[in-house]
């Protein structure tokens, strides 16, 4: 990806984590090159699409909606 700028400077990269699937978008970030922050997407992706950080965050987030909404229901 290049800088909406028109400067051509690289700005990220649509990296497949694994072969046949969409790919994800992946930036450089503080203190981390985009080559490193590729090569890390690729390491945490363990043969999932999405990184495990990712797909450990979103589980967490859905239990705690579910929790959440379980409470409210059994207050009404």
């Amino acid at each position: 990806m290049l800088d909406s700028k028109g400067n051509g400077e690289r700005i990220g990269a649509a990296v497949r984590t694994r072969s046949s699937v969409q790919p994800i978008f992946v930036s450089q970030g503080h203190r981390i090159s985009l080559r490193t922050a590729i090569q890390w997407t690729l390491r945490v992706s363990s043969g999932f699409r999405i990184p495990r950080p990712t797909r450990d965050a979103d589980c967490l987030a859905g239990e705690t909606k579910r929790e959440l909404l379980a409470t409210h229901a059994s207050e009404n």
